[in-house]
């Protein structure tokens, strides 16, 4: 009897042996399907927020970038304005330079003229000294006039350029201040 009885004993120890090693294998199994469940959501979840980020990063570089052409773009825009600029002053300062030569060579002429004319060693010597006075004293008019308008054309020239620097400065310094 006593083996009949140990026999049943064992018997229902391998049953509650069995029946919980059921539950814990059908417990584990179930955490693992539902940490692999919530593993699979976290990590779809993951590569969605970093494939917004990368779609948001490279329409902000992009931007960056158009942004940066066109601030190229008017860069060239005004340095060609600016040598347009500077073409025409140029050319305003070659006719400005040549009509001084062209009096003054007109001037000597008229002057030589009157000395060939002159009949005295006096007239000749006041004659001389008037052309000296005058030459000089429309040299320096002239001279003026020249520098005037050179500085109007290296201002006129330098001014799309400068406009330029204060808009780059403007756009370059937005990011640092924001």
């Amino acid at each position: 009897m006593t083996t009949s009885k140990t026999r049943a004993g064992t018997s229902k120890v391998l049953e509650a042996v069995e029946s919980n090693t059921e539950i814990v294998r059908n417990t584990v199994a179930d955490t693992v399907k539902t940490s692999q469940a919530a593993v699979e959501k976290n990590l779809a979840q993951g590569l969605a927020l970093s494939k917004e980020q990368f779609e948001k990063t490279a329409q902000a570089a992009t931007k960056g970038f158009d942004d940066l052409v066109t601030l190229a773009k008017g860069n060239v825009d005004a340095f060609f304005a600016s040598a347009a600029v500077f073409a025409q002053g140029t050319e305003q300062l070659s006719r400005a330079w040549f009509a001084l030569q062209q009096g003054a060579a007109e001037q000597a002429a008229e002057a030589t003229r009157s000395l060939f004319a002159a009949k005295t060693l006096r007239e000749v010597v006041d004659l001389q000294s008037t052309y000296s006075k005058t030459a000089f004293d429309g040299f320096v008019a002239e001279s003026s006039k020249l520098s005037e308008l050179g500085l109007k054309v290296t201002n006129d020239a330098v001014a799309p350029i400068a406009a330029r620097v204060n808009v780059a400065v403007e756009k370059l310094s937005k990011p640092l201040a924001a």
